[in-house]
Parts: structure tokens; C-alpha cells; sequence
């Protein structure tokens, strides 16, 4: 999986982890997500330096969650409701030196280019050159717990 990471550059994972010194916090050992935004909702699939960023907080109780490659984020795209493509890449590895605690809590950036935005190739949509979509991301820990799905705001595509 390490190599279909890193030889996907359609993708990158930023993870901003923000560990605090508060030891009594407590959080489910299942992670949980909250969906924070996109960057840009308006995309040209013609324009090739597009990009689009979701940022998500995550929690995970137990900690078990980027420590190494067994740990996920699923990134699945609809159209009118109907699962399109789905992708999946390792959570990014976060260092002992976040780990004060079991638990953990952060920030996750994930940036899209323009390869996550080709209109479905269908007459209709082809020929209005538009199409929408909207994203549902999950993770699963190393223990295989899958958290919450929170789904994006609507992307609007066009060809102009």
C-alpha cells in the first residue's frame, strides 16, 4: 500500500496534529471525524493546476491510528447520489513526539488536483460539460474500528 501511496501524487496527505498537555480528555477508542470545508467548490476540469482541499478534525481514544500503514482514510466520490469511484491511501504516519497521551486529536488537510475531477463520460454530461459531485470520507484504525462518514459540501464542475 506504501507504494501506491507515494506513487500517487493525485493526492497528498497533510496531517496538522495538535496533541494538547490536557491528560484527562477522553474520546471513543472508534475514531471520529468532523468534516471542517473545502477550499474550493468551483472547479474547470480543463484546468490542470486546480486543486481542492477538504480539512477534517479527527479524535481517536485509543491512539492507534497513524502509527504505521494499517490505518486508512477512504475518500468516496458521488454522483447524483451514486457512488462514482472510491479511493483509499494510508493515514499519514504521526511521530512519537505528537504522542503525549493514548488518545489523539488533530487536523487533517487532504489535497485533491485536478485527476479527482473528470466529468462522467456520458453524453449528457459530456456535452453540457458540467457535472457535480459531492465526497464521503471515513477512516478505519489499525484495530480496523471505521469512524464516522461525513460527506463535503457539493462540487460544481464545468468545462468553460
Amino acid at each position: 500500500m506504501r507504494n501506491i501511496f507515494l506513487t500517487l501524487s493525485a493526492l497528498w496527505v497533510i496531517g496538522l496534529f495538535s496533541c494538547r498537555k490536557d491528560s484527562e480528555k477522553s474520546f471513543s477508542d472508534t475514531p471520529q471525524i468532523t468534516y471542517k470545508g473545502i477550499s474550493n467548490s468551483r472547479i474547470n476540469f480543463f484546468d490542470t493546476g486546480v486543486a481542492c482541499n477538504i480539512t477534517l478534525e479527527f479524535t481517536d481514544g485509543d491512539g492507534n491510528i497513524g502509527r504505521k500503514e494499517d490505518s486508512v482514510i477512504t475518500i468516496q466520490d458521488f454522483r447524483s447520489d451514486t457512488l462514482y469511484k472510491s479511493y483509499q491511501y494510508p493515514f499519514p504516519i504521526i511521530g512519537s513526539e505528537f504522542r503525549d497521551h493514548k488518545w489523539l486529536e488533530g487536523t487533517v488537510r487532504i489535497t485533491l488536483n485536478t485527476v479527482f475531477f473528470t466529468p462522467r463520460l456520458d453524453s449528457l454530461h459530456l456535452a453540457e460539460k458540467k457535472d457535480t459531485l459531492y465526497f464521503k470520507i471515513y477512516l478505519k484504525d489499525e484495530a480496523g474500528n471505521r469512524s464516522n462518514t461525513v460527506q463535503t459540501a457539493t462540487i460544481y464542475m464545468h468545462g468553460d
